[in-house]
């Protein structure tokens, strides 16, 4: 049965685009959950265990700052070669050494169903997203497992895994302050940008797109037709239509 993004109800799973820990397997269907009203999503499982930012020149514990770290570069790329300096001290990022950019396995038509929010497609969730902003946790747990694929490669058991959370906006971020995550526990912590941690995306999908049941209160998105726009000039639009401009 067909309906749309909106009209999914909160705590509904949809299927949306793949992602591998390895460049050298295949990716694996994401599953999200409808986490609020406004068509946020947050990622069923923890998906890899990746530092938030690597140990660079200057800053040997990593630099908490959000905009420029590497797991943000990341989840916004969909290059083989995602990494790009933001700073001179930058370093290239040792736990993604066997990863392409997140969005590499996504389908054009899913690109496109992606709405920026808070500056970027992917983004990480806030500790106040987690501890209730958002609808779904107010009557579901917080934690997650990690995914089978996660699990293939990083983990020995089923056990639930920590992820990083977004720095608040007010806080400090630079290479002496550590950035939140959710332990294990359910509670936030604290760890130093460069250690290794569960990967746990949110993002926002257009509400129009047309979504089809699957099983159950499982969903995908109807694939569907992606033409690119095409934009000009003025000038280059008057010369296609054959009219002289007299200046």
């Amino acid at each position: 049965m067909e309906k749309t993004v909106s009209q999914m109800k909160i705590g509904d799973r949809l299927i949306f685009g793949s992602y591998s820990t390895n460049i050298n397997n295949n990716g694996v269907p994401i599953v999200w959950l409808k986490a609020s009203k406004d068509c946020d999503f947050i990622a069923c499982d923890v998906l890899d265990f990746l530092s938030f930012d690597s140990p660079q020149t200057d800053f040997r514990r990593g630099c908490a700052d959000y905009a420029t770290s590497n797991i943000l570069s990341f989840l916004n790329s969909e290059s083989p070669w995602w990494y790009v300096p933001k700073r001179f001290e930058d370093a290239p990022p040792m736990s993604y050494k066997d990863h392409f950019g997140f969005l590499y396995y996504f389908d054009d038509y899913e690109l496109v169903s992606l709405v920026e929010k808070e500056g970027t497609l992917m983004r990480l969730p806030t500790a106040l997203e987690i501890k209730g902003g958002f609808s779904l946790f107010k009557r579901k747990g917080v934690r997650a497992r990690a995914s089978v694929d996660c699990m293939r490669h990083r983990f020995e058991n089923n056990h639930f895994a920590n992820y990083w959370l977004r720095p608040e906006e007010s806080a400090v971020l630079d290479q002496y302050t550590a950035v939140p995550c959710l332990g294990i526990s359910g509670k936030v912590e604290h760890h130093w940008p460069s250690r290794k941690m569960g990967l746990r995306p949110v993002c926002t999908i257009d509400p129009l797109v047309s979504v089809k049941n699957v099983c159950g209160n499982e969903f995908t998105i109807i694939p569907f037709e992606v033409t690119e726009k095409w934009t000009c000039t003025d000038d280059e639009l008057m010369d296609f239509l054959g009219i002289a401009i007299n200046l």
